[in-house]
């Protein structure tokens, strides 16, 4: 049986409680307005498929099939990858299982929605009074935010592939960071993948129902001792144990930094990026469909289109730029 999320919450306690983060608040309402803007993330993500016919999304599967094995193509043969390992229908209709992945995220999400002022019922929180019960809902928040933000990198970078002609890009070339993202990140994509496909999603919350007495517990004392002593793994359920692994590798620096004293500067660049990436993906999946077309790509609205593309493409970079400077520090 694996202990080590224990093992995390536990360092936790002993190593930070005594940092300058430990004096600090966090007001329930701006993790209450993380977690809603996170289900609006899903929805972009949603919205990306459903804007794409399943009959583009066949012809999209076939390019990328196609042209994975070709050694530059580095996102289609990540793809291929990952769909290989879910077993589903990815390689016959592109990014099926992501839909389905959207649903799932976003009812899990919801129902922390529903249940916050049961799971937060103070104002405020402090390191001191964080609960594990807190810590799992902080891991798949987390969980959410990479599929959201895994997703997104993937598809352009695959649009960016599948929309070269003569060996010639049409698009700019996705960021590093981008690439850096879905190379680094494809194993523990595809592990929270393979267990939110194969999990109900209101599996979840009853798991957190049923495991209450036992995850409501501070993670330290108020004088920065362990509490994790009290707890015994083996009433904490799998899915629990993975997300509080997840939570509790970030939370004190995403949530008593940039929940805490960042929260306003960090949220107005968070939003204003997502604004702007739900219209360069917009904008991808249009020039896709005029690709899966057979339009000419020297037409003007093609070449509007890359314009536009290529333009959000820095914008985007420029405020992920500014939201790793607030979330390093």
């Amino acid at each position: 049986m694996s202990e080590n999320f224990i093992k995390a919450l536990e360092e936790i306690s002993i190593f930070e409680a005594n940092k300058k983060y430990a004096t600090k608040t966090v007001n329930k309402e701006d993790l209450r307005e993380d977690l809603n803007m996170v289900l609006s993330q899903l929805d972009d993500v949603s919205n990306i498929f459903a804007a794409l016919p399943v009959g583009d999304r066949r012809i999209m599967a076939k390019k990328i099939v196609s042209i994975a094995s070709i050694k530059s193509n580095v996102a289609c043969d990540i793809y291929c990858r990952i769909a290989k390992t879910l077993r589903r229908d990815d390689l016959n209709v592109a990014f099926s299982s992501y839909t389905a992945l959207c649903l799932t995220y976003k009812k899990i999400i919801e129902q922390f929605n529903r249940s916050f002022d049961k799971w937060f019922n103070n104002p405020k929180m402090t390191i001191y009074s964080t609960k594990m019960s807190q810590v799992v809902i902080f891991g798949m928040i987390d969980e959410a935010k990479l599929f959201c933000k895994y997703t997104t990198s993937l598809f352009s970078f695959v649009t960016f592939e599948i929309t070269q002609h003569n060996n010639i890009s049409e698009l700019q070339e996705p960021k590093k960071y981008r690439k850096m993202l879905i190379v680094d990140k494809a194993n523990d994509f595809t592990t929270n993948c393979i267990r939110r496909l194969a999990d109900n999603p209101y599996v979840f919350s009853d798991d957190m129902d049923k495991a209450s007495q036992d995850i409501d517990i501070n993670i330290t004392t108020e004088t920065g001792e362990t509490n994790m002593g009290f707890v015994n793994p083996a009433n904490i359920p799998a899915s629990l144990r993975h997300s509080l692994t997840i939570g509790s590798k970030s939370f004190i620096i995403n949530i008593f930094r940039w929940v805490g004293e960042q929260w306003v500067m960090h949220k107005h660049i968070k939003y204003l990026k997502q604004r702007k990436e739900k219209e360069w993906m917009e904008a991808h999946v249009a020039l896709l469909q005029m690709d899966l077309q057979g339009k000419d790509p020297n037409s003007d609205e093609y070449r509007k289109l890359v314009a536009v593309i290529d333009n959000y493409n820095e914008q985007i970079a420029a405020l992920d730029q500014k939201i790793a400077e607030y979330e390093q520090e």
